[in-house]
């Protein structure tokens, strides 16, 4: 062994006496301090067969510690006093612990638009009447830029938000009448979501693949028609049923009977969705009420996060990544910001199926 007395090691004397003790050694133990002094941190990782961390991540990562960056900010048309930004959160690790958008703390009934939609999507009949007003008032939002390690696990490519003054279907549901925002975290491009088209006559008799039965639909059959199973199967959360909830230029939503409180005698203030198109998961969207959110200001909100039953265990055409456990919504009296996000994020892999 190599001995270091802080009585003789001063200046060059250091490597003197290095060099002189390891003259003395073997050549068999000479090499095994050689490899000992000047093995790298990659060669290491190599051999327990971790892949080697590139320097540019390491220091990316050191960077982006306990910090938060934002994107560009956003207002409904008409509506420019209420600003809506998204950003991305780190730990103290590196790692983006949570996604989400904030919007500011005076936003209120007064503050959002009062229309039933903004009809970029409404349905038409052939001379081009108004049949559905989908589907409210949506914002597209762009995520922050992020670094090239943490976009690896990042399946997240922008945040559609749409505000709902007088809720929407299933008529006479639970969410139909209730004011309140969806906030669709999509995985899938702007242009794929763009693409699921509505009915060609307002509404259409589509075949359920599934059932073999007709139903309306709101969107072409052929969009319906790719909406009603997942391909694999594997997508499917365990406590969600796939059901003829599609929407054009947004897709179908998946809904858990079993554990939402608002269909099982509770009324609407929260919940959860696991959207989808074309056989497989296309965004992940929290629902919240309006009024909820002002209660979180208040004070008498049901303090957060709450908790997401039940997830796929695999995501179709390779997105798989980071996917929540949990949501939450909050108000920050600092700086009078509200926020809904995305957390306790959890790897979620790509499914082995080649498309």
């Amino acid at each position: 062994y190599i001995l270091f007395d802080k009585k003789f090691l001063r200046g060059n004397q250091l490597i003197s006496t290095m060099m002189t003790k390891m003259m003395n050694l073997s050549s068999t133990c000479l090499l095994l301090v050689l490899g000992i002094l000047f093995s790298s941190p990659a060669a290491d990782a190599r051999e327990l067969g971790r892949k080697p961390i590139p320097c540019k991540d390491r220091a990316d990562r050191k960077k982006y510690r306990n910090k938060t960056i934002r994107g560009p900010k956003y207002s409904f048309p008409g509506f420019y006093e209420i600003k809506f930004f998204t950003y991305v959160s780190f730990d103290r690790k590196g790692d983006i612990k949570e996604v989400g958008f904030r919007f500011s703390g005076d936003t209120d009934y007064d503050t959002l638009p009062t229309t039933f939609s903004d009809n970029n999507w409404a349905t038409t009949d052939a001379d081009g009447n108004i049949v559905i007003p989908c589907c409210g008032h949506e914002l597209p939002m762009e995520l922050p830029d992020l670094p090239d390690y943490a976009a690896v696990d990042f399946p997240y490519t922008f945040v559609l938000l749409n505000w709902n003054p007088f809720g929407h279907g299933p008529p006479g549901g639970p969410y139909d009448g209730a004011p309140h925002f969806d906030a669709h975290f999509y995985t899938r491009t702007f242009e794929d979501r763009s693409m699921v088209m509505g009915a060609v006559n307002g509404v259409d008799q589509c075949t359920n693949p599934v059932t073999g039965e007709l139903e309306d639909s709101f969107v072409t059959c052929r969009d319906f028609e790719s909406s009603m199973s997942l391909d694999p199967v594997e997508q499917l959360p365990p406590t969600y049923t796939i059901i003829n909830a599609n929407e054009p230029g947004m897709g179908n939503h998946m809904i858990d009977f079993i554990n939402s409180p608002e269909w099982n005698g509770q009324e609407f203030d929260k919940t959860f969705i696991w959207g989808h198109f074309w056989g497989s998961i296309g965004f992940v969207e929290p629902m919240i009420t309006l009024d909820f959110i002002l209660s979180v200001k208040e004070g008498t909100a049901e303090p957060g996060p709450y908790s997401i039953a039940s997830a796929p265990a695999c995501m179709g055409r390779n997105r798989g990544g980071l996917y929540p456990t949990k949501y939450n919504v909050r108000y920050d009296k600092k700086s009078d910001m509200y926020s809904i996000s995305l957390n306790k994020l959890e790897e979620i892999p790509s499914c082995e199926v080649v498309y």
